[in-house]
């Protein structure tokens, strides 16, 4: 009977984790691409619903790179109802190095859920 529920759980907990579409691939990119400023394009995406999202794209101005970075760290921090703030979405929101070329600047944010163990 162990073996019987232990089975059950484990679906139970799997039907659960794909039914919850706050961190689908779809929602996620839609909110990314609600915060990006006018002069940003996109060019790669790489999703894990574990582990976040990795964006990379070019813009004209070196700014908007930075501010597209800040726009997704505070994703999920909205004011609610209650007046309270919700939990940011990602732990962890890195800017790799903004390169210059080809007249645009290049750039790669990586978004993560959870802190890495130490």
């Amino acid at each position: 009977q162990y073996k019987a529920v232990a089975e059950k759980k484990a679906k139970t907990e799997l039907v659960r984790k794909y039914s919850d579409h706050a961190r689908g691939a779809l929602e996620i990119m839609k909110a990314v691409s609600d915060r990006l400023p006018a002069g940003v394009t996109l060019s790669d995406w790489r999703f894990t619903r574990e582990g976040g999202v990795t964006v990379r794209g070019e813009t004209d101005e070196k700014d908007e790179a930075y501010q597209i970075k800040d726009k997704l760290a505070e994703m999920g921090t909205e004011e609610l109802e209650d007046g309270s703030r919700g939990e940011p979405v990602f732990k962890i929101v890195d800017l790799g190095s903004v390169n210059f070329q080809g007249g645009r600047h290049k750039f790669e944010i990586t978004c993560e859920y959870e802190e890495p163990e130490q």
